[in-house]
């Protein structure tokens, strides 16, 4: 296994990250989850399919947008990659934590991670990113469940204010839009405010698994992260969008300060940088982290226990007394961080 066929030094890989006053961070790691919905109406699949590989890169935001919600202080050892050993593990497996959303220019990905990847069997993400069914699934997940359109949950004045954002930065109106789940239109204004097509840590990890072979697994479904989102009521999304909007410079300049935290792999900074938004959105973040955390650790003792495996997850799972670090030690495990 000391053989292992990636580039050395940057890698096109993907960490995405949210802007950082609240609620804005929220929303671009709570966009670009699909959620289940009806078949779309004609002209949707074209759109879709204009979008769709840009689009299939980060169903998985969920993880990213909870890159810091109940992320609290695990070790005075940071890092973003921890090795877990246990009695009944034959070989050590990894816990790597992403960011979803990035410019390719802003990844890298170390040697040791490389060679912890090339010493496992299996790469498992939050979502299967390899499943070729993927994208026939999530054209009937985009749209709101009850027939609701944009124009009628929001006031006159906050759509046409969308609208012609949409126009400017987007380069294209509402249009057939007009039916997608709030946090879905987020999707579209990644590029923008990134300055680039974004990339992602789970895009390059598959590319990774292909060259060697592994097969790739995921944790949950796609149709259980959308269902999770459709608790969210559609009007509070949309005023979360609004905000995106309205505070578009500042979510800019957030996002850059977030992405060199995430860098310096100091969880305490990022906790420190991410606090401020954290308690507008408790609510949401047993559902989003802490009840996932839990069902994922038997899951992922399972897995273990079969073959030595990479799992690649949304940092803000990592952290915090039921953050995943934490509950592996509660559950027997060894856990120690690997330095990058």
């Amino acid at each position: 296994m000391g053989h292992y066929p990636f580039a050395t030094g940057t890698a096109s890989q993907f960490l995405p990250i949210w802007a950082v006053k609240p609620p804005i961070y929220v929303y671009f790691t709570l966009a670009a989850i699909f959620l289940p919905g009806r078949p779309l109406p004609a002209g949707f699949s074209v759109l879709f399919a204009e979008n769709h590989k840009f689009m299939m890169k980060y169903p998985v935001v969920l993880g990213c947008l909870w890159l810091v919600l109940g992320f609290t202080p695990v070790s005075a050892q940071s890092s973003l990659l921890w090795k877990i050993e246990g009695p009944e593990l034959d070989q050590p497996s990894y816990l790597y934590g992403t960011i979803h959303l990035l410019c390719k220019e802003d990844l890298s990905l170390s040697p040791a991670c490389q060679e912890a990847f090339a010493a496992t069997e299996q790469l498992v993400l939050e979502l299967d990113m390899d499943d070729p069914s993927m994208f026939a699934t999530m054209q009937q997940v985009m749209v709101m469940m009850d027939g609701s359109e944009l124009e009628g949950i929001m006031a006159e004045e906050d759509y046409n204010e969308l609208q012609q954002f949409f126009l400017d930065s987007v380069g294209m109106g509402l249009g057939l839009l007009g039916r997608f789940k709030p946090m879905i239109l987020q999707t579209f204004m990644y590029p923008k405010l990134l300055g680039c097509t974004p990339v992602s840590y789970e895009e390059e990890f598959v590319r990774w698994a292909k060259k060697l072979g592994m097969e790739v697994q995921g944790l949950e479904t796609i149709e259980f992260q959308m269902g999770i989102f459709d608790e969210i009521p559609y009007e509070e999304q949309a005023e979360w969008l609004m905000e995106t909007v309205r505070e578009y410079d500042e979510a800019r300049e957030g996002l850059a300060e977030l992405i060199e935290v995430y860098h310096s792999q100091d969880l305490d900074a990022l906790i420190e940088t991410m606090q401020a938004s954290m308690d507008e959105y408790e609510a949401f973040g047993e559902m989003l982290l802490d009840k996932r955390n839990a069902t994922w650790v038997p899951i992922m003792e399972e897995l273990m226990k079969a073959r030595a495996t990479f799992f690649g997850v949304g940092a803000g799972h990592l952290g915090g007394e039921q953050g995943l670090l934490s509950l592996l030690r509660s559950a027997g495990y060894t856990v120690t961080p690997v330095s990058l």
